[in-house]
């Protein structure tokens, strides 16, 4: 799936966003001691995208000065595979 990136000013830089259709949801998440015992379960919130007060939009990155949103997306893709492998 290939997302869509656009630009924004802010503070006088060009941020790099993207929107996003993920809704707010929780989980619960359990500790084990050594013996496979339960000591604690606690709820975590993930709250959806708000963006400088926009529902759905996600910050992506700042563009470096003089940089291109084309250069930053292919940057982008550069650093998302090495992430993949390690």
């Amino acid at each position: 799936m290939e997302t869509e990136y656009k630009t924004c000013i802010v503070h006088g830089h060009e941020h790099v966003v993207a929107f996003s259709d993920r809704k707010q949801y929780s989980y619960t998440a359990k500790e084990n001691d050594k013996d496979g015992n339960i000591i604690s379960v606690r709820k975590i919130d993930i709250a959806k995208p708000n963006y400088l007060g926009i529902d759905g939009m996600c910050l992506c990155g700042v563009l470096k000065k003089g940089e291109t949103l084309e250069q930053w997306i292919k940057a982008e893709i550069i650093r998302k595979k090495r992430i993949a492998n390690e």
